[in-house]
């Protein structure tokens, strides 16, 4: 990723900015076919898109956008899926609906051409490119540049969150979390008057930023500097997010995110845009946990990242997600912190799920209760703040909100009499509580699978081994509900063999690893198992002709006391005839009459 020390001076800080990286959030023609492929599963979709070597675009909340024409189609329909041509036009741009309100198709109409609707997201069309402003409907309600780039096929693994028990660690972390300074870090940043993304203030307030990480004694801090379209009255489009790291104590291969942005905008945004709850608490949440944190360093690492340029459309993290994405970075969860002060709350935290990765939602919700005043409220994945574009790059990433939002956003009466530090520091709790979390307990078990032994009673669980060195051991889990495990065994290795089970039964089976302080993954993998005395009939089977016979193909079985197949054969109104018994899944049937059928 291209990020740069801090320089002594700003004019060579522009310098090398403007050389390194071109501008983000660009508006570019469409390409002239599109297909929306839809699905009860985004994996699958994902999975079926990356056969076919089709290029991903975007992921929406039931679909996702490809590049490619309706050629492509049938295959997603024989595949359970619906394949849809979107009627892009050639040299069309492309624009995604960012609002914090429904908004109808017809006055979607108003702004260009609807091409895609789905859940709280629609994707427009122009003929001609926008300029920025144009681009900024209200005070809520943007058009961004779709971005067009390639999004990478990477699928998070499918997880089930364990109920996890109350660790007083835990609570002695977010013990620390102090509402003074939250009251402290909004005053500050609303004394900025303005933090519009082309206030010529936007270069001290990045100081102000990074020296308050290297005060709190994180000597990693780094920013990443990237241009814009939007140009300040000194004609540059440089933009900087600042980011803070906390190596792991044990392991750094891991990075968990936690982010939000430093910009604010108001109708009068060059004059006065105070943006005190937006995002004024985001940031000051981000600086807690990064104090506590820095004061307990994780056995995982931390990233604390404040974004520069979300309210023109998450530029910030669009830059940075898109550069991490580039050279694979490992981000275990990205947590985004916007809009968490309204003093007119109802004493709750609204908890973003994206399709797929919801287990993560339902982490923030499980700490928001047992570790915080608030109570968790869910809704389906968000769709305009930072942590988009890591959802976008197949990273997980969530958000954690006030309730109800307030009404003052984007106004120049965002101000501190109007936001509530002590709900800002339970959301920041919450916040701080899954990070600690994730960061110290032992990662989701991987590579889970279930066996059918034979015997109708048994299976053998198995699982890869995990590879941070203070797992001691796993916990298994089996039931005949998924989510709901009636039994359970403490093993040292990586697989068991589970008995009296019930033949011909469903069981849904899940593990997770146990660290040096008994501490268990929160989240779990599960796979499923029935339990056979008889193996199951080999499927799929395929005929396919060759030169004077047939070559029978068949999936293999997975019953572990399998001693093979037995091959039959019939002709038009014969009886069956055995073939043979093999141990291979393909069999050469010649030679064979051409008079004949075969079955």
């Amino acid at each position: 990723m291209e990020q740069i020390r801090y320089p002594s001076a700003h004019r060579s800080l522009l310098l090398v900015g403007l050389c390194l990286l071109g501008a983000a959030g660009a508006a570019h023609p469409a390409p002239s076919e599109l297909l929306l492929i839809q699905g009860h599963d985004l994996r699958y979709c994902l999975e079926t898109a990356q056969q076919l070597n089709l290029r991903v675009i975007a992921r929406l909340p039931s679909s996702i956008l490809v590049e490619g024409g309706e050629a492509a189609a049938p295959t997603f329909k024989q595949r359970g899926l619906f394949a849809s041509s979107v009627p892009v036009s050639n040299g069309s741009y492309l624009y995604q609906v960012r609002a914090e309100r429904y908004i109808d198709r017809r006055t979607l109409g108003t702004w260009g051409r609807v091409l895609v609707r789905d859940g709280n997201c629609a994707i427009i069309a122009r003929d001609v490119q926008l300029t920025p402003s144009q681009r900024m409907i209200d005070r809520d309600t943007r058009l961004v540049p779709l971005d067009l780039s390639p999004k990478p096929y990477r699928n998070s693994p499918h997880l089930r969150l364990r109920l996890t028990q109350y660790d007083p660690d835990i609570a002695a972390l977010v013990s620390q979390v102090d509402t003074t300074r939250i009251r402290q870090w909004v005053s500050h940043l609303q004394g900025f008057r303005t933090r519009f993304l082309v206030s010529l203030n936007r270069f001290e307030l990045v100081d102000t930023i990074r020296d308050r990480f290297l005060a709190l004694g994180i000597s990693d801090v780094v920013l990443d500097t990237f241009a814009t379209e939007y140009l300040d009255s000194l004609g540059s489009d440089l933009q900087i997010n600042v980011v803070a790291t906390i190596p792991g104590a044990d392991d750094t291969g891991i990075v968990y995110v936690v982010g939000g942005h430093y910009d604010s905008y108001s109708d009068v945004p060059y004059a006065l845009a105070p943006g005190a709850d937006d995002n004024g608490t985001g940031l000051a949440a981000v600086m807690e946990v990064a104090r506590v944190l820095a004061a307990y360093p994780p056995r995982k690492t931390v990233r604390c990242i404040a974004f520069a340029a979300e309210e023109v459309g998450d530029l910030g993290s669009y830059h940075y997600a898109a550069q991490a994405d580039s050279v694979d970075m490992n981000i275990g969860f990205m947590l985004c912190n916007d809009v968490m002060g309204n003093a007119l709350n109802s004493g709750e935290i609204e908890v973003y799920r994206y399709p797929g990765i919801e287990a993560y939602g339902d982490l923030l919700g499980q700490c928001a209760s047992a570790y915080t005043a608030v109570t968790p409220r869910y809704i389906e994945g968000y769709y305009s703040s930072d942590d988009w574009y890591f959802w976008q790059h197949g990273y997980p990433a969530g958000r954690g909100k006030e309730y109800p939002y307030s009404g003052r956003w984007h106004t120049t009466s965002d101000s501190l009499p109007y936001i509530s530090a002590t709900y800002c520091a339970e959301l920041t709790k919450a916040g701080l509580a899954m990070t600690a979390i994730m960061a110290n307990y032992p990662g989701a078990v991987v590579g889970l699978a279930a066996r059918d032994v034979g015997d109708g009673h048994r299976a053998f669980v198995s699982w890869q081994a995990a590879a941070a060195a203070n797992v001691t051991g796993y916990r298994l889990y089996w039931g005949r509900t998924s989510d709901i495990y009636a039994d359970s065994v403490t093993v040292s290795t990586v697989g068991d063999t589970i008995a009296g089970l019930l033949t011909d039964s469903l069981y849904y089976v899940a593990a997770a690893a146990i660290d040096d302080h008994d501490r268990l993954s929160p989240f779990l993998s599960e796979a499923t198992v029935t339990p056979r005395s008889v193996p199951l009939a080999p499927s799929p089977v395929t005929a396919t002709p060759v030169t004077g016979g047939v070559r029978v193909d068949w999936g293999r079985n997975t019953e572990l006391d399998l001693a093979g197949y037995a091959l039959y054969r019939r002709t038009n109104g014969g009886s069956s005839d055995s073939l043979a018994a093999l141990t291979d899944s393909t069999f050469t049937d010649q030679p064979l009459s051409g008079a004949d059928r075969y079955y």
